[in-house]
């Protein structure tokens, strides 16, 4: 088996599954907490209102005293690790094994889920994309990728009152969201390797809650919360520097996990 056909049963088997038309359910409740919020300040919001309310995080805080729990990004975030956890693992008991085996090359079968982990971080964040537009425009909101100043700073209460570019909305709200949700989703499946599942999902969903509480673009889950974005703010952290913290992560989860792969007994798995 070539790795272009690997990667065909990858993308069929891990991301055309059911369980995905609940992404939209996370994302619902979310939009509708956005909503009470714009709809109490007496504006209307547009599209990129409400992706920013669901990928808002929570201001900087120095104390468990000071935190109010973001539930809304939590879940989203959270939402996103839980719904990818088992595939890799699953793979490798009854028809995996047989792929594994038929691919010959170890580090192929792994690089191939390591492009399905990107391939369905991107259609969770599509699909909640989308979620969020099909509100805006129910609500009487628009379908622009440009956020409403009013919006921003009375709704939201983030510390802004012009536009934004559309390259800075859409980099705050959609490409680090994606970015830290992809590098959270290779180092669970990079820590599934060596620990159990649940385990590494939990590890994974304790960085998102250190995020809300060391400010730095390099802390992982910070990248995601637009409310802590220099493009928003000006003593907030740098667009560019929370990207790449999420490329190293996703580079090194990468490199480890292929090594740790390649050294696996797998027939532990087959049961």
């Amino acid at each position: 088996m070539n790795w272009l056909k690997l990667l065909r049963y990858d993308l069929r088997n891990g991301v055309l599954r059911w369980r995905y038309l609940c992404v939209p359910v996370v994302f619902w409740p979310v939009c509708f907490s956005s909503w009470v919020m714009i709809y109490n300040s007496g504006n209307v919001g547009s599209w990129m209102d409400y992706l920013m309310g669901c990928f808002k995080g929570v201001a900087p805080v120095y104390s468990v005293d000071e935190l109010a729990f973001p539930i809304g990004w939590f879940l989203v975030m959270a939402g996103c690790l839980f719904l990818n956890l088992d595939y890799p693992m699953n793979d490798l008991t009854e028809a995996g094994q047989q792929v594994i085996i038929r691919c010959v090359d170890k580090k192929g079968w792994f690089l191939s889920k390591c492009v399905w982990c990107l391939v369905s971080t991107g259609a969770y964040v599509a699909l909640g994309a989308l979620t969020a537009l099909v509100y805006a425009l129910i609500s009487g909101g628009s379908a622009d990728l440009v956020n409403t100043p009013q919006v921003t700073l009375e709704a939201l209460w983030m510390g802004t009152a012009r536009p934004l570019e559309m390259g800075q909305a859409v980099m705050a709200a959609l490409v680090l969201p994606y970015l830290t949700l992809a590098a959270l989703g290779m180092a669970q499946m990079a820590l599934s390797l060596v620990i159990k599942p649940t385990i590494s999902f939990l590890i994974c969903v304790s960085a998102l809650v250190m995020a809300m509480f060391i400010d730095s673009p390099y802390m992982i889950g910070n990248g995601a919360m637009v409310i802590r974005s220099a493009l928003l703010d000006e003593g907030g952290q740098d667009p560019v520097q929370a990207a790449v913290a999420c490329l190293v992560i996703i580079g090194l989860s990468m490199i480890l996990g292929i090594l740790r792969f390649q050294r696996m007994d797998h027939l532990r798995y087959e049961e």
